[in-house]
């Protein structure tokens, strides 16, 4: 018996050792700012890894808010992430980002420069850990996600992309982004605290997600898709892609029928943290492939056209016959390859789905990366 409690205590110890969560803060502006940070045990150091923060609603706190699961996926895909805590309003008496959201003529905590807190703390972050200043991402449940909206319009220098939920662009502040920067949209039709549609609080979901596509000059008319409706929740999900963005951007919609003021997870028809880890990743991809694409070797080739219904003319060097071309999606799954058999042509890809896919040819050391966009 003695040995099995000492087996006990030591499993106990192994584990509370290996524990990832820390609860950490600093002053900034005379004020102390407290954030929770979850690091991946396969973090080692050893090559910058993403950063991904993530902002609570009204009220919550940053210990409450990370139990959204977000940390179970960065143990998988190696990214650091962190909650940071706002400020206690003192007329609102509850926890709140200076968003821009309001209500009635009030916006809470206008004095507290959150967006220059939470850029501190990126920098705070690359201090102690490798972080890769091209992959920092945000995202945010309700006044969160007004926070993260207010971060792509000021902060677009060091966010390279952001997810909302339940939170639109606030009326407290005009929004001039200056750029294209993805975004991603998640609300529920049935929302009673913020409004599917435009209301006091700022934008409604609709159009919160045309002012980005007008801002990124994404394509207006979306590729459409129905999530299957599997669970027994009551809701139906559907998605809208706004794809060709400048700089590569796009913008994502997910409308839930019938939802509320919800996160929604594993146990309905979609998991928000997975889904927006999933947008984040596939931007990485697009950015690791405009840096390829900056140094195009000899044997470089050509799409024609780039958007197609599935058929694509691939022309290339003569030096390229016999080498191998590969398909891969935007999760960087590969899916076909194909053989140059001449210096001209044609794939079909029509079998597969609507979206952005990528056609990589290697030659010894380089590789040479064209984005392909079907649209049937």
């Amino acid at each position: 018996m003695r040995k099995i409690i000492l087996n006990i205590l030591g499993l106990l110890f192994f584990s509370n050792s290996f524990a990832q969560f820390s609860n950490e803060s600093y002053v900034y502006q005379g004020l102390t700012r407290k954030y929770r940070v979850y690091v991946p045990i396969s973090y080692d150091g050893s090559k910058p890894v993403p950063l991904v923060l993530c902002l609570h609603g009204l009220g919550d706190n940053m210990v409450n808010f990370s139990s959204i699961g977000m940390n179970y996926i960065a143990d998988t895909a190696n990214f650091i992430v962190v909650f940071p805590q706002a400020i206690v309003d003192p007329l609102v008496n509850a926890a709140a980002w200076n968003s821009g959201a309001g209500y009635l003529g009030y916006f809470p905590n206008t004095n507290v420069d959150d967006v220059g807190f939470l850029k501190s703390l990126m920098d705070t972050l690359s201090i102690r850990f490798s972080i890769n200043q091209k992959k920092i991402f945000a995202c945010g449940f309700s006044m969160g996600g007004f926070m993260s909206n207010r971060l792509a319009c000021e902060a677009n220098d060091r966010v390279t992309a952001i997810a909302s939920v339940s939170g639109t662009l606030g009326a407290g502040f005009s929004c001039v982004p200056g750029k294209a920067i993805s975004v991603c949209h998640f609300h529920g039709t049935a929302d009673g605290t913020v409004s599917f549609n435009d209301g006091p609080y700022g934008k409604g979901a609709q159009s919160l997600v045309d002012f980005w596509v007008q801002n990124n000059n994404c394509n207006v008319s979306p590729s459409y898709d129905a999530l299957p409706n599997i669970a027994n929740d009551n809701f139906t999900v559907e998605q809208y892609e706004y794809t060709s963005g400048d700089s590569s951007t796009e913008v994502l919609f997910y409308k839930v029928n019938n939802a509320g003021h919800v996160w929604l997870t594993s146990a309905n028809d979609i998991s928000y943290s997975t889904e927006i880890w999933k947008f984040f990743n596939k931007q990485m991809l697009s950015m690791n492939t405009k840096e390829k694409q900056v140094c195009l070797d000899k044997n470089s080739f050509e799409i024609h056209p780039n958007i197609g219904n599935g058929i694509f003319n691939i022309n290339s060097k003569k030096d390229a016959f016999g080498r191998k071309l590969q398909m891969w999606n935007a999760e960087g799954k590969l899916l076909k390859v194909f053989e140059m058999n001449s210096e001209s042509m044609f794939i079909d890809v029509s079998s597969f789905s609507n979206g952005i896919y990528y056609i990589g040819m290697q030659n010894g050391k380089n590789s040479s990366t064209q984005k392909l966009i079907l649209s049937k």
